[in-house]
């Protein structure tokens, strides 16, 4: 983690004072960022026990840094300074034939939640969706090679370590997974995808096998979208499921998203997440009041009414 931090100060810091001046100079750097900070009015319950909590929160300090190495080549580096820990760190190769090649730390467009950048999500936080869909969650190191032939079809390969954004891998294996974008149906707001991951997980080279399918409507300000996927994880199997709606109405977003998660031999796991999003300064400054539902069957309850200001860069 201190490594983290030592390295993207030293690549920020030189940096900084040349950026604007670049900037306004051709246009090959530009610096972005996301804030984030809440309050939470939480209770949990399990077994009869229940307890109430308030807090405060600072939930994301983001930083990128993207440039223009060359002709068809583009460099990133992204750090959140609120967890300590690099989110990007690649570089981009437009090659020919329409194919785009990525190599580093990256987040893997494993579903339309997945590909929705944080500063354009409708509802406060992630689903499970997100961060169970592959072993180590979204992020991860490898080489990713993108191609965009027709306008109505995108199809997407990944080989990576299949241990999360850590540097290191926690066995031999690398881990391949694909996704495939139908938009052929676009003009009628509607866009189709499919997804596969192969891999292993963990020192113990655990097998995980999934697929999924996903769907997206969007028109005149209305927004549904829905995903499924079934993992097989050695011996035990996962089933995944969200849907989300929003409608985008003069300054105010109204959304709402329910997620299941059903394992194997486990109680079914529910969460839904309301939210009102209000944007202050257009797009730049977002004002959000959230509700959460989060139950696991026959096990535990937590609820918490939430507020979120956002700033963005």
């Amino acid at each position: 983690m201190r490594t983290d931090l030592a390295v993207v100060l030293l690549i920020f810091l030189p940096l900084s004072s040349a950026v604007a001046e670049l900037s306004v100079a051709d246009g090959r750097v530009r610096m972005d960022g996301l804030l984030q900070v809440g309050a939470e009015l939480h209770e949990f319950e399990q077994g009869g026990w229940r307890q109430f909590g308030f807090a405060f929160q600072r939930r994301a300090a983001q930083l990128g840094l993207s440039a223009e190495l060359a002709k068809a080549v583009r460099g990133r580096v992204e750090f959140d300074f609120n967890s300590l820990s690099l989110r990007e760190l690649y570089m981009s190769f437009d090659m020919p034939r329409q194919v785009n090649l990525t190599a580093g730390l990256f987040s893997v467009p494993f579903g339309f939640e997945a590909a929705t950048p944080d500063r354009e999500l409708v509802v406060v936080g992630r689903s499970p969706v997100y961060w169970l869909a592959k072993p180590g969650g979204p992020r991860d190191v490898g080489v990713m090679a993108t191609w965009n032939g027709l306008c109505w079809l995108q199809a997407m390969a990944a080989l990576v370590n299949g241990s999360g954004a850590g540097a290191s891998d926690e066995n031999s294996w690398k881990d391949l997974c694909a996704r495939v974008v139908y938009s052929g149906l676009a003009d009628d707001g509607l866009e189709l995808a499919g997804r596969g991951y192969y891999g292993h997980e963990g020192g113990a080279n655990v097998t995980w096998l999934a697929g999924g399918a996903e769907a997206r409507f969007r028109r005149d300000g209305f927004s549904a979208q829905a995903e499924y996927q079934r993992t097989i994880r050695g011996a035990e199997w996962t089933n995944l499921a969200s849907v989300q709606v929003a409608y985008e109405w003069r300054f105010m977003v109204p959304a709402l998203r329910a997620a299941l998660v059903d394992r194997k031999d486990e109680d079914l796991e529910v969460q839904i997440d309301a939210a009102l999003g209000l944007r202050v300064v257009g797009d730049k400054v977002k004002l959000s009041l959230s509700y959460q539902y989060h139950r696991v069957l026959n096990n535990w309850f937590y609820g918490s009414y939430g507020l979120q200001l956002q700033g963005a860069l």
